[in-house]
């Protein structure tokens, strides 16, 4: 996640901050749309088939 543009990204250690942002989401619908909507476009753009297909063959062909 990209803190504030796909999504909240808090210290795993810190239980009130995670709290805090859950509330934010539940109460921001504004928020919770932008978030989810620029991390489906990110998921779209650097994870796709193609793209995945080309970094294996380059990882197999290092190893040759």
């Amino acid at each position: 996640n990209i803190h504030n543009e796909t999504g909240i990204v808090i210290n795993p250690d810190d239980p009130n901050k995670l709290a805090e942002s859950i509330v934010k989401l539940y109460e921001e619908k504004e928020l919770r749309s932008k978030l989810g909507e620029n991390a489906r476009k990110r998921v779209e753009k650097k994870f796709n088939w193609k793209n995945n297909v080309s970094e294996m063959i380059k990882v197999y062909k290092s190893y040759n």
